[in-house]
């Protein structure tokens, strides 16, 4: 068995290999993309869509990160559980429902979204306690924080959405200094 995990070491052996190819692949596919179009990008590689995703996010711009299997603790440690797909909207807010229990600190003013929760600090909740607080989505919850997700990637081959986005410092105050940027973005 591996150190950081439960898996037979030929098991791990086999998980490195796939992510070494995955990391390969999502760096040539970076490189066409800049070389062809000048855009850059960003790219995550782990063993799940989710898990991808958050690794995606975690070295912006231009860079790629992997997950390892004996990396999952560290990167739940670092990773607010909101960033979670599909914890940040209603679901998230049901987990946050007893932040007191959760953080066990005394109760202080919190930022306009509370103060962030990571993703390893939930480990404690059993399913059953999750099952309180989320209902049906219990078992989901639970393994997606365990970094088990086996919703599969889906091939898209229309564009579904595009986004611009400028972060305008400093900001704009009045509608005279909105004007020109709104014919730029249109």
């Amino acid at each position: 068995y591996c150190d950081d995990t439960n898996e037979p070491l030929a098991e791990y052996s086999t998980s490195l290999a796939t992510i070494a190819k995955g990391t390969a692949i999502a760096k040539a596919l970076r490189e066409a993309v800049f070389a062809q179009l000048g855009f850059t990008l960003s790219a995550g590689v782990a063993w799940n869509k989710t898990l991808a995703k958050l690794a995606s996010a975690k070295n912006k711009p231009a860079q790629q990160t992997y997950v390892l299997p004996g990396m999952l603790g560290q990167l739940m440690r670092l990773t607010p559980f909101r960033k979670i797909r599909f914890l940040g909207g209603k679901l998230g807010g049901k987990l946050r429902a007893d932040d007191a229990e959760i953080d066990n600190e005394e109760e202080q003013p919190e930022p306009e979204n509370g103060p962030d929760v990571m993703a390893a600090e939930l480990h404690r909740l059993s399913v059953q306690e999750l099952s309180y607080r989320v209902g049906t989505a219990a078992e989901w919850v639970h393994g997606v924080l365990r970094g088990v997700d086996p919703s599969p990637v889906v091939d898209r081959s229309a564009v579904r959405s595009l986004l611009a986005a400028k972060n305008l410092r400093p900001p704009i105050k009045s509608p005279r200094e909105l004007f020109p940027w709104l014919g730029l973005f249109s």
